[in-house]
């Protein structure tokens, strides 16, 4: 399910200040966010803008959201305060996306239009819905939060990029999360320079941060995990996050610390595209040194805890926009490992200052995590400058003045 996770039985958190505050009467901006994706499935722009939402609430900012119908979900329902409307669809992605867009323009053009529209994909079936928003005068926004695949060459490549330039036609404003991402967007894009606007993902300084060393073995203990140095990655159990290519690594890690623990916290995609990729990545987990120190916790809620709970941070996928994790674990004054994935941004901070890059290979990545375990100072050194770039460069509330600005100039232009 596009890499999302469905927390079954499981009440939506209430998010600090999430209820509507002493502006939620005649609030300037009201923001619908359309996404065949959103709370109990756990997918990073979604989750993003939930958390977004008491920030954007106390700057005049309504959200709303228009989702896919789950099983067993309700067709309206408040998820952290935030209205959520859920409309039945096929299976299938496409489907999913393709209906949600066409029963979403129904809805807006037989009701009180929000000020602003706001999705996360550039696919086709959204371009009628954007052209007709746009002629009855309510602006969208594209959140985009992927660098694509290139195009390719050739006949087929130049058709690629028309068809690209295509489903971006429209927006009123395209927000990426990085200066990489920025550039590339407005040479796919194409139009004037100023549609393309960056707002970094911004972090949540006081969920993501360093805890003490007994709040530090409470968690520990709440979450399973034993003693000896933790590892923890994050990300959905797929071939472009490399959770393989890190398992690999762990034979040469586990070797030199056998005490060392693997900790993986992700979903894995229910789809049979996958299955062949998921037995591989269970042989090399079963065929590890101490294998009871590898652990997945499938999709999970709570990443901050693991985060705080764990002891130095690998994230070697090959391809992203701005993955919150990143700068999350940064925050928590974990030492990051990074492989240079395409678009890497400056964003980050630099390697050596802020975080480790190493090459995507096994051994990198295992020297790098030895390296780090045996040399205690280094990391800790290296997660005192992590912690002090984010709080610098990527506090949440300097992200959300940017997206109430936006929204505000585009409700009232």
């Amino acid at each position: 399910m596009s890499g999302g996770v469905r927390l079954a039985e499981s009440p939506a958190p209430e998010v600090d200040g999430a209820r509507p505050g002493p502006r939620a009467e005649g609030l300037r901006v009201r923001v619908e966010i359309v996404n065949p994706w959103f709370y109990p499935v756990l997918v990073g722009p979604g989750e993003r803008f939930r958390r977004y939402a008491p920030g954007l609430d106390r700057r005049g900012i309504r959200l709303s959201v228009v989702t896919v119908r789950g099983k067993g979900l309700a067709d309206f329902e408040e998820v952290s305060g935030i209205p959520v409307t859920r409309i039945a669809s096929a299976a299938g992605s496409r489907f999913r996306e393709k209906t949600l867009a066409y029963r979403t323009l129904g809805r807006l053009m037989g009701r009180d239009r929000p000020d602003v529209v706001q999705v996360f994909s550039a696919n086709p079936w959204n371009v009628p819905v954007v052209w007709l928003l746009r002629a009855l005068g309510t602006p969208s926004v594209l959140v985009a939060t992927m660098v694509a695949e290139g195009a390719g060459t050739g006949r087929w490549g130049v058709l690629r990029k028309w068809f690209r330039r295509w489903v971006h036609t429209g927006y009123a404003r395209i927000v990426t999360s990085s200066g990489v991402m920025t550039r590339i967007m407005r040479s796919e894009a194409g139009g004037s320079p100023d549609r393309v606007v960056t707002i970094p993902n911004g972090v949540d300084l006081e969920r993501f941060q360093s805890v003490d060393e007994e709040e530090k073995a409470r968690l520990r203990d709440a979450l399973d995990i034993g003693e000896g140095p933790a590892v923890l990655f994050v990300g959905g159990i797929y071939p472009r996050k490399h959770p393989h290519t890190l398992l690999e690594a762990w034979k040469a890690v586990a070797q030199r610390h056998p005490h060392a623990q693997l900790i993986m916290v992700g979903p894995r995609p229910n789809e049979e595209k996958y299955r062949e990729f998921h037995d591989t990545v269970d042989r090399l987990a079963a065929a590890a040194p101490y294998p009871t120190r590898i652990r997945f916790t499938g999709g999970v809620g709570n990443v901050d805890d693991y985060m705080k709970a764990c002891d130095l941070f690998v994230f070697p996928s090959e391809r992203e926009g701005m993955p919150n994790v990143v700068p999350e674990a940064m925050a928590a004054q974990m030492p990051v490992i990074l492989t240079d994935f395409k678009g890497l941004p400056a964003e980050f901070g630099r390697d050596g200052e802020e975080f480790r890059l190493v090459p995507r290979t096994p051994e990198g990545l295992a020297e790098a995590v030895c390296e780090l375990l045996d040399d205690e100072e280094k990391g800790e050194a290296l997660a005192r400058r992590a912690r002090a770039w984010v709080e610098g460069q990527l506090d949440v509330e300097v992200s959300l003045d940017a997206y109430a600005r936006l929204y505000a100039e585009l409700a009232h232009s």
